[in-house]
């Protein structure tokens, strides 16, 4: 499992996947992550470095059965190719378990190609594409 002390490793993470953040940033939303129930963390460290981490959050709805939902991963690039993508989703999908999830899922930027041929490798089915709307709130 990811700790805060991850953090500064997984900021370095996240700016390969195209999302820059500081180490303080990080560890903020980190901790915000652990300490709440039906979040995880998974990391991989190899030889003393963090190279790859994974969060999942188990979502219940209202109008379907609960799922868990792969919101961030990332492999760091010189490790790529390995299986650690495929161990970290393992993991998650262990740890769906506690919720009797049946289902798991995960989106990516319809530019990820290279993405999609991996979700699809691993066991993954494109079930449908959306848009999504964000809104600023102050």
């Amino acid at each position: 499992p990811g700790t805060i002390h991850d953090s500064e490793g997984m900021a370095q993470l996240s700016g390969q996947l195209g999302y820059p953040s500081t180490k303080e940033e990080t560890h903020k939303r980190v901790k915000e992550i652990v300490d709440q129930p039906g979040n995880c963390i998974f990391v991989e460290v190899m030889d003393g470095k963090l190279i790859a981490w994974i969060q999942g959050i188990y979502s219940p709805r209202v109008e379907a059965d609960g799922f868990v939902e792969i919101t961030g991963l990332v492999v760091d690039e010189a490790y790529r190719g390995k299986g650690i993508g495929k161990k970290l989703i393992d993991e998650v999908i262990e740890w769906s378990a506690q919720f009797g999830c049946k289902n798991i899922r995960v989106r990516t930027n319809v530019i990820r190609k290279e993405t999609h041929v991996f979700y699809s490798k691993v066991g993954f089915e494109e079930v449908k594409q959306q848009k999504i709307f964000s809104k600023k709130i102050n």
